[in-house]
This record gives structure tokens, sequence and C-alpha cells, in this order.
């Protein structure tokens, strides 16, 4: 930035504006106080550029300065169009890097109680990426300056030059020497880019721009989002992806590099500071072969996180290495550049309004971006795209050189991009070159000649919205909402094979005694008849459509296998399991139910149960195989089964949540988790090593059953409260934090219990229902005042309930309205989970069976989930426990990240928090800190505070 201004002192190319209006009479002096308090907390704001020996340096004015104005233009002829030429005039102010106050704010009257405000920042002094903070930090300012009084917030851990002297000594050691050779590797030979534009390339760039806005639609946006979690990739890598298949198609090209900006605050101490931290990676993505949308996608995914790794190097310096030629008519590496932003709900000081960028000054209904300078476009391209948490949409902003391309051209390349998405939600497996992508097919992009012609095809949209089919048509060429109404082709090509995924669910029973396999195949008919989501229908390949409620019996999904004669049934019998829950739908008749029943011996079996999870997510297995083996009973004893009516069908409650969000019932809960999650300081987990800035996630699984006594203890007070008690207590100790989070990721409605009363009005029971309803609820456990046991049971209980009572919203939608930035190598919110399933004593007993869990070959304890092979872990400790059904049994399974931890520290948790539990029990008025003496292994160790001894574990 520094050098382009030495090179045209004129340009404006990095001007920040923003505008929004002011109903009301505003305390004009209390909001310039403000604006002074807030560059004294931020001193980047009051920064300059000076010239030292031909190099920029950092200089910081001791206040702002003259950066604040008002102008009264309530007596002009025309008040509102003279507001928007003042405003429009601010946001082009040429600011002088080395001497002006790189922050300017005008304030300008239209009428009494009708004002514009107007804040203009150097991209030098602040990057955009935290709106947030500056307005709401700002509000804060102004509140208490017009009350008199100055806001002190808790000082900033650093500041600005303090960042700066990191990355100069970053930048003067050989720290990043790697990162430079990952990139010259990366981008060797970087490819031009060669889109057909209106105009041939100038031998230089004027950077002068326009800006045109659409949306993304709130369907599609979803639909999206589910293709990401299928693939664990981000929103931002699906659209990525897309965008890269648009410009292979426009250019031809099957090389295609992207560049995006990285937030660049690497460290906690710099999340809540404003300044440029900003750094840029190039993102080079191969597009060769006949790869579908869903493998690009890999692609796309493996790129940006090698990327993320290697992003602390700067780009300039990476330039330098890699494309040290420079072509005045181009950017070096790359030519379109892509921006994801999150925006909180309102970033504006008032109301958001118009984007101040258009000549003239006429209204403008492109987004208003913090962060894109108005009439500029420094790329050919770029795309913006905007995540708001009170809107499922998103909002877009493609910045294009007016050097390149019309407007037309830009309308029809978006419309391109639209209809390319909604195909590659339909058919993510189809060849990415076949998926349709509008304008192509309908009008030619400048300079090309041929087209693509879509695959005729036929899908499905429905999961379980509704009892009757509903089909839908592909988009048209224009990318228009779906209709209804539209006709299906009748022509169909085979739908993508379903891949095993982490989609599926899998549970598994001990049964013993004398099984009728036919029996138990009626008895699975009359459970999906009782519970109609479970009748659900994925496309799979088929010459004809199936009805998402087609019923083809239990013959389609229910098989039985006899082990008994193997060397080792058991062994045999695992084998069997982990393989049926790698695929989480049949791909013979799309059901995402699926069982299995394997014989180990004459009386011994194993009930293998695998699910979707958007169907059922094994949160109710108390639910779902009490139906199941009550149907078994009856269905055994020549019966047919006569349950009492469901009071409401998942149906209801679909159309029930969907009325939630539609009559924006579900802020008031949204309020709750800002305020409960509010402030949240940083925790660390007590680990082996340190935490990877991006790792591989493998983890490894130990498995305990904690003695009878112990479990029948922990009963009084509820055994899941105690149990997370015992695990917080513990990470507080070894950690030595105030609070702790854990994360209850199996919350599903209580069967026993009627529905909390701030769910919502007239929220169904649910309790006897099946369903995708576990939703994980983020609690936030208070450990200052050192409690005692039983008053930390007590503790946990209350944050339960009130999060239940707060549990409709979407857990997504909580971490997006909290607006935590995220951390590469570890999940939002929470690092430890903690998973609770009860199996009812009677289960089975109707039927004359013995039910359990499973204990398989090598393990200490039973469990409910079948177990997997080293695995894929999002958080840092994953606590699942198996109450019942035989009293006192209680069975813990504790999963790992191999990259933090080691086994013995896994063996040491489990009999830390076995010894805490147990002295707690017994005295459990005690302070568990005086407890934890006594209770903590001898021995220290991750080389301080964990045990390091191994060896098998115990609970006994």
């Amino acid at each position: 930035m520094w050098f382009h201004h030495q090179l045209d002192p004129s340009t404006t190319l990095y001007n920040l504006p923003g505008a929004s209006r002011l109903r009301g009479e505003p305390d004009l002096e209390a909001l310039r106080l403000a604006w002074e308090d807030l560059a004294q907390r931020h001193e980047a704001l009051r920064s300059n550029f000076a010239e030292v020996d031909g190099r920029p340096q950092l200089v910081i004015r001791p206040e702002l300065g003259d950066f604040f104005r008002v102008l009264d233009v309530s007596g002009e002829e025309d008040p509102e169009a003279a507001a928007r030429a003042a405003v429009q005039k601010e946001t082009h102010w040429v600011f002088d890097v080395a001497r002006d106050p790189l922050v300017r704010v005008t304030v300008v009257r239209i009428a009494p109680g009708d004002h514009l405000f107007c804040w203009t920042m150097h991209h030098g002094v602040n990057d955009g990426w935290a709106p947030q903070i500056l307005m709401g930090e700002l509000l804060e300012f102004y509140k208490a300056r017009c009350e008199g009084r100055v806001h002190r917030p808790e000082p900033l851990p650093v500041q600005y030059s303090d960042y700066a002297r990191w990355q100069r000594d970053l930048l003067e050691g050989s720290l990043l020497d790697g990162e430079l050779d990952y990139w010259r590797e990366q981008l060797h030979d970087p490819p031009a880019l060669e889109l057909p534009t209106d105009r041939p390339r100038a031998a230089r760039m004027d950077y002068a721009g326009a800006t045109y806005g659409f949306t993304v639609p709130a369907e599609l946006v979803g639909r999206l989002r589910a293709l990401g979690s299928e693939e664990t990739a981000t929103l931002f890598m699906v659209l990525l992806t897309g965008l890269n298949v648009l410009l292979s198609r426009w250019s031809g090209q099957r090389d295609i590099v992207v560049g995006t900006p990285t937030v660049g605050r690497s460290r906690p101490e710099l999340w809540g500071l404003l300044g440029f931290f900003n750094n840029t990676i190039a993102l080079r993505t191969d597009l060769s072969g006949d790869a579908g949308f869903r493998e690009l996608l890999r692609r796309v995914r493996a790129v940006v996180l090698g990327a993320m790794e290697h992003q602390e190097i700067p780009f300039d310096r990476v330039v330098r290495e890699v494309a040290p030629d420079r072509d005045p008519g181009r950017n070096p590496i790359f030519d379109v550049m892509y921006v994801h932003q999150t925006l909180p709900p309102d970033f504006s000081f008032g109301e958001s309004t118009f984007n101040p960028g258009r000549p003239g000054g006429e209204e403008d209904e492109t987004p208003l971006f913090p962060g894109l300078p108005p009439g500029t476009a420094k790329f050919d391209l770029t795309v913006v795209v905007a995540e708001r948490p009170d809107v499922e949409e998103l909002e877009v902003a493609l910045e294009y050189s007016t050097q390149l391309f019309d407007a037309s051209t830009v309308t029809a390349m978006t419309r391109a991009l639209l209809d390319l998405l909604w195909a590659a939600a339909d058919h993510a497996d189809v060849d990415h070159r076949e998926l349709p992508a509008g304008p192509p097919q309908s009008e030619e992009p400048p300079g090309h000649t041929e087209t693509d012609e879509p695959p005729e095809t036929a899908h499905s949209d429905q999961a379980y919205a509704a009892p009757e089919p509903d089909t839908a048509a592909s988009p048209s060429a224009q990318a228009a909402p779906k209709s209804a109404s539209a006709p299906v082709p009748t022509t169909t090509a085979p739908a993508p094979q379903p891949d095993p995924s982490s989609d599926a669910v899998s549970a598994c029973l001990r049964l013993r005694g004398d099984i009728d396999t036919d029996a138990m195949q009626d008895a699975f008919d009359d459970l999906t008849e009782r519970h109609d989501v479970l009748r659900t229908r994925f496309p799979v390949p088929t010459d004809r459509q199936l009805s998402p409620f087609a019923r083809d019996g239990a013959a389609g999904f229910f098989a039985a296998v006899d082990a008994s004669g193997r060397g080792d049934p058991v062994a045999a019998a695992r084998e069997l399991a982990v393989a049926h829950g790698q695929t989480a739908i049949d791909p013979a008749t799309g059901s995402p139910l699926r069982a299995l029943l394997v014989t180990t011996s004459a009386a011994d079996h194993v009930l293998v149960v695998t699910t979707h999870r958007e169907v059922y997510d094994g949160a109710q297995p108390g639910v779902f195989f009490g139906d199941l083996l009550s149907f078994y009973a009856a269905r055994a004893a020549g019966r047919s089964p006569e349950p009492a009516a469901l009071p409401v069908s998942y149906n209801d409650y679909a159309r029930w949540q969907r009325s939630l969000r539609a009559d924006g019932l579900l802020e008031g809960q949204l309020d709750y988790w800002r305020e409960q999650l509010a402030h949240l300081g940083p925790f660390e987990t007590p680990t082996d090593r340190p935490r990877p800035l991006h790792g591989t996630f493998d983890s490894a699984t130990l498995e305990v059953r904690l003695p009878a006594e112990l479990a029948v203890e922990s009963a009084r007070g509820g055994t899941r409260e105690r149990l997370i008690a015992g695990i917080a207590a513990l990470l507080a100790l070894r950690s030595g934090t105030d609070e702790v989070v854990v994360g209850l990721t199996e919350s599903a409605p209580d069967t026993d219990s009627p529905r909390p009363s701030g769910s919502g009005p007239d929220g169904p029971p649910l309790g006897e229902l099946v369903g995708p309803f576990a939703n994980p609820l983020a609690l936030r456990l208070a450990m200052g005042d050192d409690p005692g046991l039983d008053a930390l049971t007590a503790r946990v209980h209350a944050v339960i309930e009130a999060a239940r009572a707060h549990a409709d919203v979407p857990f997504e939608d909580v971490v997006r309205a909290l607006r935590l930035p995220g951390e590469p190598g570890r999940a939002p919110l929470f690092d430890v989970a903690y998973a609770h399933h009860t199996l009812p004593r009677d289960l089975g007993a109707a039927a004359g069976l013995g039910v359990r869990g499973v204990r398989w070959p090598g393990s200490a304890a039973a469990r409910l989930m079948v177990p997997a092979q080293p695995g894929v872990l999002r958080h840092d400790l994953a606590f699942s426990v198996l109450e019942g059904p035989e009293p006192g049994a209680l069975n813990l399974s504790v999963e790992y990240r191999t990259e933090l931890f080691d086994a013995e520290t896994a063996h040491a948790l489990c009999r830390d928090l076995v010894a805490l539990l147990r002295l707690g029990l017994r005295e459990p008025a005690a302070a568990l800190s005086d407890l934890w003496p006594r209770a903590a292994s001898p021995d220290g160790g991750p080389r301080d505070s964990w045990p390091r001894d191994a060896g098998p574990y115990d609970a006994g």
C-alpha cells in the first residue's frame, strides 16, 4: 500500500468507507469524543506511515487530530441529494498517509432528527476484519460520553506496534524459510488467467471499477452447507470450488489460481485489536480430468488447508520469489480475488444505508461491505461474500474492472455461477464439465463460440419434509428460483452412488436369547410405520423416482448373518459391525435405516443398526430400541402391535421448527446464548504436545467400566450431571482455570420429561419421537468459587436446564451469532465433548431377551456405538457414557486426539476422574481442590501435570 501511494499519491484505492442513517438528534461532541476514545484504545487508528531511508515507518500520533466535521445541508433545495454528494466526496478523500489522520468522520444534517453518518478509514489502519469490534466499542464509548462519563474497558493485552515488532523479528529470522519453500513449489510457473473480456487488456491497470450485487438463496445455501459437511469442508471451500469451475468454464483453462485474504490474527491476543493484519494467499487448484464437483471440493479443501499452514510469510515476499517479473497490466500471480466475510447482524452505527460509492450519489442496492472501496477494482474480479447470523441467504458483491468488463457480462457471469451452484448441489458427483452453468448455454461469453449442453437429470430434493413426494425442477438458465410447478424431466440419469461418510450413525446391542428373525424383520417394519422419518428415501441409481416415503418393507434393509461357526465369532461380529457402519444409506433402496443381526452363538446375538444422522442421530436409544423390542415381543407372540398413537409426527416438529425461525422466535434464544457465552476466556486443555496449527485430528479410544458402587452412588443427583461435574473439576484443577466449557453433544428431547417451557410457543411433545434432534449445547461452568462435588453437580444441572430451555436454536447459529474468530486446529466454542446414553432397565424383558451394550474383545467396557477404526476427532477429548440397562452398569469411552495426548495420559485421566468422584461422593461438601491432592495420580505428567505410567486401566 505504501509503495502504491508513492507511485500515485492521489489514489483512493485503499479507502474503507461506511455510512449509516442516524434518526434523532445525535450528541455530536459525544460522538467526536467517542472516536477519540476508540483511537486511544486502538493506537493503530492514530498511526501514520512516514518515509525513513526510503522505507515506511509506523508513527503513532498522540491524538486523532482534525478528523471530525459536521455539514448542514438541510437548507439545500434537495437535502437528500446534497447529503449523498457530500458523503461521496468524503469517501473519495485522498489521504496523505504520512501526515493526515487516517480516520475521517463526517455527520451530514439532512433535516431535524435526520442525519447521515459517514466514516472513511485508510486500509493501513484497519483491515475491516472486525466491524463488530469497531462499531460495538464505538457505541459503548458514545453511550458513556452521552452520560457524561468515560467508558474504561479492560486494557488490550497488546497494541499494533507490538505486532509490528513481532513481524519484523519473524522476517529477520529464518523461521519462514520453510514456508517460502512451500510457496516456491506450489506456485512454480503460475498460469495467467485468460478470461474473455469485452475490451483488450490495457498496458497498465487504471484500477477503475464497479460493483454488481446479488444474493445466494437460503435454500441453495443450506444445500451447499450440507454438501460441505459431507466432506468436512467449509462453505468458503464449497463456494471457492464453484468459482474455480466457473473460471475454468469461461477461460477454457484447467489450472486456476485465486487469491484470498487471511485474517492474519494467529495469536489470541490479537483477536480484539484493530489494525491492518491481513495477508494474502494464492490458492492454486487443478481442475483436470473428469472429476465431479465433490472430488474438486476435496482438492480445494486440501489446497486451502495447505495454504493456511503456510500463511505467515508476507505475500509480497512470495511474489518477489515466484513472480519477480511484473506486468503493469495485471496483478502478480492471480487476477481474481475471493473474500469471504462473516458479519455481525448489524455492523453499522445507526441504520445501514446505501453504498456511498456511486457517481452522482444515487441510490445503490449493492450491499455495503466493510473493506470494499467504492468505484475501484484492484483485480480483474473480486468476489465478496457476506455471511450474517440473522439471515440464511448470502449477500454477494462482484467488483470488476471496468477496463475489461461491461456490466452485462458481469451479470451473465453471476447468473452462471448461481446455476452452477444449483447444479453442483443436485449432482455433486457428475463430471464438473457437464454441470449446467446458465448463460454459457443460452448466451455466449465474450469471445466464446462453444457451449456446454446440460445433462438431463432427475432428482428428489426431499429428505423427510412431508408424507407426499415433492418434486422440483432444476434451475433455469437465468437462475430463477425453483418452482414446484415446473416439470420434472422424464429421462433420468443415474444418481451418484452414496459414498461412505461421516453421516452414518451406528449403534449395537447384545441380545441374549432365541431370536425369531422373521418377527424381528416385522418389528422393523412396525418401527418405520410408527416413525415416519424412518421411511425417508435418498436418491439411488434407479430407472424411476422413489417416493420419499416408499414402502419397500424391512426386507430392503434388514439382514441376518450367522457367525457362530467362525473361529472367533465375536471378533467376526465386530468386523461386520464396523463395515456396516461405514455407509449411511442403503445403495439399493435409498433407505437411511439399515439393520444387521449377527448370531455369535446359539442364544447370543449382536444387533447393529445404522442410520443417516439427518433421519435419526442416535440420541434417543431408549425410544428407538424400546419401540423396536416392544414390537418384536408382540410379533414373536403372533400378535400385531397396537401402540398408543403418537401425539405428533416428526413432520409436525419440523413445521413447528420452521415456524420458529420464520416468526423470528429464535432471536430471544440467541440473546440467551450471546449473554451466556459472552467474553469467553481462552481455555487450554493440558496436553502432552503443543496444539498443531493444522493437524490430522487422528484419534484413539479408551474404554472403562466404572465400579458398580460408584455408578450407584453417582446416580444420586443425576449420573450425567455428576460425571460432567467430575470432568469439569478435573480439567479446571489440571489447567488452573476459573471456568470450563463442556459441549453436551447428544442433547436431545428428554423421553421422561415435558418440553422445557422456554422452547417456544406450543412446542410439540417429543418424548416418544425419534429423529435428528441432537443439538450440541455449550455448558459454561464457573469454577472460581472452589465448589464441592454436590454444589458443582447442582450447578451443572441448572446450566443444562437453562441450556435446554434455549435449545431450539441450531448450534451453528449460536456459533455465527457469537462472532468468535475461528482458530485453526480446534473446534468452535469447546474442546471437550460429552455424550450420555441411557438404556431402560426393562429393555427387552417383554420379549424374553437379555439386552446389554456390547463389550468387544480387548475392551474393558461395554458400549452402545459401534467401534470405529482409529478415526478423526474434532475435539481434544470426547467422553461418551452408556448407562444401563442393568443396575450399576456405567461404561465410559474416552476418545482423544493422538496429536495432543499419549495413551498413558488418557489412562491417567480416567483413573484420576474415578478417584476424584469417589472422594467427592464420600465428602460431597468438601472443596474439590482440597480433595485433589489425594485423588491426583502420584506421578506428574504431561511432562509436568499428567501421569506418565502406562498399562491397562482397572477402574476397580
